[in-house]
């Protein structure tokens, strides 16, 4: 562009396009100008010593006259001012035009462009690339355009023929208020429901290794299973679950009554409350229990309460000997931990004093327990 005042193209009467360029040079200190040619609002550039101001941040030209700078310039100083105006192309095909600058509207049929494309709104087919920060509206795209652009807001539906290539961290944020967020952190897959209920619905829902192993499968009126190592170990049913294998668990809490059908092993104490009972029979005639003041081992049936070992031991609270019976031997009676009868092969041998409050029969002869001491010689025959 010549270094000159004046116009670029028709003069200024010509109704059609107009181009007008100014450069000051003060003298002193100043940040105002006059730009003789006026200008129309929004299409004036602004240069100082070569390099391009930004509109409202860097100056103001409000008035189609008048220019201030946000910051004054002084002697030694170059400012030029480049008024445009709106023009029309039915289209630009070039091999040579490097750059094109223009202020307003450019209504075309195709704009071929190698480098960039920079405008407030895009309206039309666009193919390529779209790069840096693009403001206002991308309508009818096609081909295969890539778009990069800080935020983007679409009204309609987004269909995707190809992937959705997400780096760490980005997230797709879901709800008006981006409660789910669903994203990778570099480390983990993570999807957050911030709080809110999450839930998954499907008639059939299935969790798998990247081996294929199961780890969970549910299906709509049907089971769920829990799995181990690839095999089941939970079932739910209708009636209740299915464990397969062993559980194990701090405590054990059970409402209703339990049916097992194999053997129950106790690797610790069967802690019950007073009056709770161990029933054994079918008919439950035999129970077990602690009433809160007595224990009791009790036959409630028509049967006998057997008691049956080799050796039975019965025994006071404080560890003292109360009885003792031995298959094949003796049966013992002590008092206050001290052997008072003994049976043995011939009969019973008592120590201490036998009292007895009737008469006492030996070998068919009555002997009275009153009125006279017995001799400890006297013979029974």
């Amino acid at each position: 562009m010549p270094d000159r005042n004046g116009y670029i193209g028709r003069a200024p009467s010509d109704s059609s396009v107009t181009i007008a360029r100014q450069i000051n040079q003060p003298t002193s200190t100043t940040s105002t100008f006059v730009f003789n040619s006026g200008y129309d609002v929004g299409y004036l550039d602004v240069y100082v010593n070569g390099t391009k101001l930004i509109n409202v941040i860097e100056y103001a030209a409000t008035d189609t006259q008048n220019i201030t700078l946000t910051t004054a310039v002084g002697n030694g100083d170059k400012v030029e001012f480049v008024a445009y105006k709106a023009f029309n192309l039915s289209r630009i095909v070039s091999s040579t035009l490097a750059n094109l600058t223009v202020n307003g509207d450019i209504t075309s049929q195709n704009i071929n462009s190698s480098g960039i494309v920079t405008a407030t709104t895009f309206a039309g087919a666009l193919t390529g690339n779209v790069t840096g920060n693009v403001a206002g509206n991308a309508t009818g795209l096609t081909g295969i355009p890539n778009i990069s652009c800080g935020t983007g807001a679409f009204s309609g539906a987004v269909t995707l023929e190809d992937n959705l290539d997400m780096q760490d961290n980005d997230k797709i944020l879901l709800g008006s208020g981006d409660d789910l967020e669903i994203y990778h952190d570099g480390t983990r897959n993570l999807i957050d429901s911030k709080g809110t209920q999450l839930r998954i619905e499907s008639d059939a829902i299935r969790l798998r290794s990247d081996g294929g192993e199961t780890y969970f499968e549910a299906d709509v009126n049907g089971a769920a299973k829990v799995y181990y190592d690839n095999s089941t170990k939970l079932t739910t049913k209708s009636d209740g679950v299915d464990i397969t294998g062993e559980l194990q668990c701090d405590t054990l809490d059970v409402d209703g009554s339990a049916d097992i059908t194999g053997n129950v092993t106790l690797y610790a104490n069967l802690d019950m409350q007073d009056n709770d009972k161990i029933l054994l029979g079918s008919g439950d005639d035999l129970e077990i229990y602690h009433d809160g003041s007595n224990s009791y081992i009790k036959e409630t049936g028509t049967g006998v309460l057997k008691i049956s070992s080799n050796r039975v031991e019965i025994q006071s609270g404080s560890g003292e000997d109360c009885a003792k019976f031995q298959g094949d031997a003796a049966a013992e009676l002590y008092y206050d931990n001290s052997k008072k009868l003994e049976t043995s092969a011939a009969g019973v041998t008592v120590t201490g004093t036998l009292n007895a409050t009737t008469d006492v029969q030996i070998n068919g002869k009555g002997v009275a327990t009153a009125g006279k001491a017995i001799a400890m010689s006297m013979v029974f025959g």
